[in-house]
């Protein structure tokens, strides 16, 4: 039997072994919606207790006491925070993601003490929720915390280590991968996060000895299965990069945007927490990303909106920011960050995000005039020439599949598509050929199973026999449009180690087991989406807000033809390496 238990199952055993505590011992422990500071065992048991460590934790950092909250929380975890070489301006304390507070964040944190919603504890650790009414919102935030035994005693420290300490490991060049299930990690996507690590140090101009601290150290990621094991983690606090460790919580098994933070971070070693949103967003979406898309779809998405923006410096100013749907607001903070650190070189760009770095308070409050005439200053453009210049930089950003071909390719006797298919009924047809840097793909009426240049050859031979070649007729056109396609490309060897299950292909295949899918293509007459399975991303699109209007149709549904074009580079060989299967795609 496998000695692996999920948070779940782990959380029944800790509270089935905590039922078996004194009566008085419990009282302590479980503190259901009491307050932190209520005394329920005599002074000598509570000394040592440790739910009375994590109150007075709490009380020192709500008076802002720092030094004797240093005292109380656990050493190892205090040095992974500043294992990396970071330092951040306008926080008291960096160890505790759950209070990076500047003094005027302190100052505003409600005054009520929190309250222990519930815990779980072993013989050397218990895992506590602590419930906080939120400063800004009407709802209560909860914050994760672990009390564990050392040998000075029982500290307080961030849960990674002791909830984490029965998940799988992988780990990479610059990435240890802690996963809660061994089958949502493969090897793609951690060879992915170091590739991208790479990319980055290229566009950062990492210095060398970052470089190495990282490869020694590493970025600790951990892959959640359920949203409750984020919660395990970080309680209420969103998953992504968690700034106290430079560590990566997620649902995704290569979450670049949130290690493209804790590398821009490293590489840039003194900035505030937080930098003005748009620069904040952006940057992390430029260099890995934005959920699900990869940083090429979300430069897409930028130029498709900057091209029909009325104001693209909208998003420069904070609350225009937080206004707009995130489907805008990042890819349009990706437009103009992307242009900017591509223009800066060298300590430019770290200058100039260090200077719109601050906590989040300060961060969010930053001038959007003056954010905006010091970019004006970094490029030497100013006024509507500037936002002229963002948008032509951002449109210049090669898309990997663009819409429409001014010709079709024909089959010919040294020209063969490298894949084709057609339905049972013989009405509808798939073709994809190689044409260079990119593949054309058509979708279109079936023509029977006599290319034009083999029906030529016929015709010749006919009448140089004589014979009278009747004219042939094409097909009629199909009623309809072409059906919703879905090719999937394999391995041409399958030989797959790895029990990995991909949870993008369960949620787009229901009754289809996964077998090792590598890419999925979907093709409608209205968008076509090319979805990588290794990483759940999605690789490239031509759909409504990411293309551009104007250039070569799409769907000619006059004639029933769907034609698109793939750049080469978007898959990692030649798709004569690989083999595919086409499927008329229902969602079964």
């Amino acid at each position: 039997m496998s000695s692996r238990i999920d948070s779940g199952q782990a959380a029944a055993v800790r509270r089935a072994k905590y039922s078996k505590l004194t009566a008085s011992a419990a009282l302590w422990c479980c503190g259901l919606g009491l307050a932190l500071g209520t005394q329920f065992v005599s002074p000598a048991a509570a000394a040592d207790a440790p739910r009375d460590v994590l109150r007075r934790y709490l009380e020192a950092r709500w008076r802002g006491d720092v030094t004797a909250a240093e005292a109380l929380w656990d050493a190892g975890d205090l040095r992974r925070s500043t294992a990396l070489g970071t330092t951040y301006e306008g926080i008291e304390a960096r160890f505790d993601d759950n209070l990076l507070w500047s003094a005027e964040d302190r100052a505003a944190a409600p005054k009520t003490a929190p309250a222990v919603a519930d815990s779980s504890i072993d013989a050397t650790w218990a895992h506590y929720t602590v419930l906080l009414p939120n400063a800004k919102t009407t709802r209560t935030d909860s914050l994760a915390y672990v009390v564990a035994k050392t040998p000075d005693g029982w500290r307080v420290s961030s849960p990674y280590e002791k909830v984490a300490a029965n998940w799988s490991l992988r780990e990479g060049r610059y990435v240890r991968v802690h996963a809660m299930r061994l089958r949502d990690v493969n090897r793609n996507a951690v060879e992915s996060l170091d590739a991208g690590v790479e990319q980055m140090f290229k566009r950062l101009a990492t210095p060398d000895l970052v470089r190495l601290r990282l490869e020694r150290l590493k970025i600790e990621y951990y892959l959640c299965h359920t949203p409750g094991d984020v919660h395990a983690l970080v309680g209420s606090r969103p998953a992504g990069y968690q700034l106290a460790g430079e560590r990566v919580v997620s649902l995704a098994n290569a979450d670049l945007n949130g290690v493209a933070r804790a590398v821009l971070h490293a590489s840039l070693r003194n900035v505030g927490p937080n930098a003005a949103p748009w620069l904040e967003e952006g940057t992390a979406a430029v260099l890995g990303g934005w959920g699900d898309w990869a940083e090429t779809v979300v430069l897409q998405r930028g130029a498709a909106l900057g091209a029909k923006a009325g104001d693209l410096d909208a998003v420069l100013d904070a609350r225009a920011f937080a206004a707009m749907k995130p489907e805008n607001a990042v890819p349009l903070a990706a437009a103009w960050a992307g242009a900017v650190l591509d223009q800066m070189t060298g300590e430019k760009f770290p200058a100039f995000y260090a200077k719109f770095s601050a906590s989040a308070a300060r961060a969010a409050a930053f001038d959007a005039a003056a954010m905006r005439q010091a970019v004006e200053v970094a490029t030497g453009k100013s006024g509507p020439a500037l936002t002229e210049w963002v948008r032509v930089r951002a449109a210049a950003v090669p898309a990997p599949m663009n819409p429409g071909c001014k010709v079709v390719p024909a089959e010919t006797r040294g020209h063969q598509p490298v894949m084709r298919w057609r339905d049972a009924q013989e009405k509808w047809t798939f073709e994809m050929y190689d044409e260079g840097d990119e593949y054309v793909v058509s979708v279109g009426p079936y023509q029977g199973p006599m290319p034009v240049w083999t029906q030529a050859l016929v015709d010749s031979l006919a009448r140089a026999r004589g014979e009278t070649v009747a004219p042939r007729v094409a097909r009629p056109r199909p009623a309809g449009d072409p059906p919703q396609l879905a090719i999937l490309i394999r391995e041409r060897v399958y030989s797959e180690p790895e029990a990995y299950e991909s949870p993008l292909f369960l949620k787009q295949f229901t009754k289809h087991r996964y077998a090792g899918d590598l890419f999925g293509l979907f093709i409608t007459p209205d968008e076509v989406r090319l979805w990588d399975y290794r990483r759940d991303v999605l690789l490239a699109c031509h759909a409504t807000g990411f293309t551009p209007a104007g250039g070569p149709k799409f769907y000619d549904e006059a004639a029933g033809r769907i034609c698109f074009r793939l750049r080469h580079d978007f898959l990692p060989q030649l798709l004569e390496d690989y083999t595919a299967a086409t499927l008329i795609y229902t969602g079964e």
